[in-house]
């Protein structure tokens, strides 16, 4: 497979995943709007705390095994041999599987000690136990759309997800309306995942080729899929453990209530985790698949960092513009205090700008896991010390705990990047993500400036999101964040795209139109990627 056909794979299989994550993400805001809406403040706080312990859990699932999953099944479909690639998918559904029911034995047992010593609520006790079921309906999921990823199914992934997340509607508005509250959410969003984890499943089993499997060589292929996830599990514990970490703290220092608004601004900090997943994801077996040709892995890297900072970074800042009509306009004015929560829970995640994204399917696609647990490791260690440092000991409350979470994420993107650059011969264009930062910054002043026309949320909302876009699309090619030869590479790239290129193709050709327009467009422009990679 080509560098052409590999670039074509990833950023259609990244658009793809954006476009299933995208349709799922409307709708889980639905039920968000349902849930947040109909049991308000207090007791969406009290559903936060519930899921807490289960996700606290699944990140010892499989110690690992989801992450080898995926990457051998791309490794030994890169070297022709589905067969293998079929072989250790198989095994690693399996103790997936038994793994997640041993966790979630062990969640129902300990339920009743955490909701009366850790989040000093024992009246939540029943419904932390029967939040233990999340754990096996997660082990179905996650094993399943690893397996889809693996096989570079992004397709079926995006339907996986679309149909999880209106199963999760279909199940909880009836409900909640009934007055079930917590335990109506808690019941759609363990059958949703349920089913769409066995629909996960069908799609894989219909789509990978080869016939039977056996159980003869189990143990030997767990043996190395644990040896590949080891690491990655240490640092998907780590980093996990951060978010979890917080979150836990939260609920000690505040209210029901409070809970409530951070978990509120979180959900729509997904605007952004949307765009990066979808492209991380794709390009984890898109690494493994260059690593596996023997390609330049490193110029790959700078391309991914550059393009995935030009697509996040926007997000980021047009959040933090505009989230009093973010947080109101689909929430009400309960929710108002979550607007400046949102506003730096955004701006927290501006270590994508330089790579954070990136990194882990970097490291792990080419088996680089030491990597990625160093950096995991470092982050989660500054959250450790600084999380109850600054939310307790310096009395800021829920934005200290922000702070340090801004604080983790520079450090893990620092550790990253010097072991990219130390040990792989790999580093960022620091200029490009300079030209990003600038147009973000002069694109959210704009935005900034058009809140404060006095005009109703459902007006202001559209008009900050078109005046961000319009300030950033025209800035960003002027002041250097994309060249011509960036777009050549995105035009081939884009090449059979389907559908997807009629939604990006117009972006792509605006931006070429300005670099015209500010003289700045090469003479010359085949569009060949081949071309330019040669000469580079």
């Amino acid at each position: 497979m080509s560098q052409v056909e590999i670039a074509q794979r990833s950023i259609r299989g990244s658009f793809a995943l954006f476009a299933g994550n995208f349709l799922s993400t409307i709708v889980s805001f639905v039920v968000i709007l349902f849930i947040a809406r109909l049991l308000g403040p207090s007791n969406y706080g009290v559903y936060t705390l519930c899921v807490l312990l289960p996700n606290f859990l699944l990140n010892f699932l499989g110690f690992g095994v989801s992450s080898g999953i995926t990457r051998y099944a791309a490794y030994h479909l890169s070297q022709g041999q589905p067969d293998d690639a079929r072989r250790m998918t198989m095994t690693g559904a399996i103790f997936i599987m038994l793994f997640g029911t041993a966790l979630s034995v062990l969640d129902f047992l300990i339920a009743g000690f955490v909701a009366t010593s850790v989040f000093n609520r024992p009246e939540i006790a029943p419904l932390l136990r029967f939040s233990s079921v999340f754990i096996l309906a997660q082990a179905v999921f996650q094993s399943g759309t690893a397996a889809l990823l693996g096989w570079s199914y992004m397709g079926k992934i995006g339907i996986t997800t679309i149909a999880q997340s209106v199963l999760r509607l279909a199940i909880v508005a009836p409900l909640l309306l009934a007055g079930y509250e917590v335990y109506g959410a808690l019941v759609a969003y363990a059958a949703s995942v349920v089913l769409g984890g066995l629909l996960a499943y069908a799609l894989l089993w219909r789509g990978m080729r080869g016939t039977g499997y056996s159980l003869s060589g189990f143990g030997r292929d767990v043996a190395t899929l644990l040896s590949y996830g080891r690491e990655l599990f240490v640092g998907a514990l780590a980093a996990n453990f951060s978010a979890q970490y917080v979150v836990a703290i939260l609920a000690i220092i505040a209210s029901n209530a409070y809970v409530g608004y951070y978990q509120s601004a979180s959900n729509f900090v997904t605007a952004i985790t949307l765009t990066s997943g979808a492209i991380t994801q794709a390009l984890f077996p898109a690494f493994a698949h260059l690593g596996g040709a023997g390609s330049d892995v490193s110029r790959a890297f700078r391309l991914a960092v550059k393009y995935m900072g030009f697509a996040v970074t926007p997000i980021i800042f047009l959040l933090m513009g505009a989230s009093l009509q973010v947080i109101r306009l689909p929430l009400g004015p309960s929710y108002s205090s979550a607007a400046v929560l949102l506003t730096l829970l955004a701006f927290s995640n501006v270590s994508m700008l330089f790579g954070t994204g990136v990194l882990p399917s970097f490291f792990n696609g080419l088996g680089r896991t030491r990597y990625y647990m160093l950096s995991s490791v470092a982050g989660a260690g500054v959250v450790l010390a600084l999380a109850p440092a600054l939310s307790v000991v310096g009395g800021l409350g829920v934005y200290g705990l922000i702070f340090s979470i801004l604080a983790a994420n520079m450090v893990v993107v620092a550790t990253g990047l010097y072991l990219a650059s130390r040990y792989m011969n790999a580093h960022v264009d620091f200029r490009a993500c300079a030209s990003i930062l600038v147009s973000s910054l002069l694109a959210y002043a704009a935005t900034v400036g058009v809140s404060m026309v006095r005009a109703g949320d459902y007006i202001l909302l559209p008009a900050e999101v078109v005046v961000f876009a319009a300030v950033y699309l025209t800035l960003a090619p002027v002041a250097g964040a994309l060249d011509g030869e960036d777009l050549d590479i995105l035009s081939d790239a884009l090449s059979g795209l389907g559908r997807f290129e009629v939604v990006i193709s117009p972006v792509v050709r605006y931006e070429r139109f300005i670099l015209r327009v500010a003289g700045r467009s090469p003479l010359a422009g085949s569009g060949d990627l081949a071309s330019s990679q040669a000469n580079s």
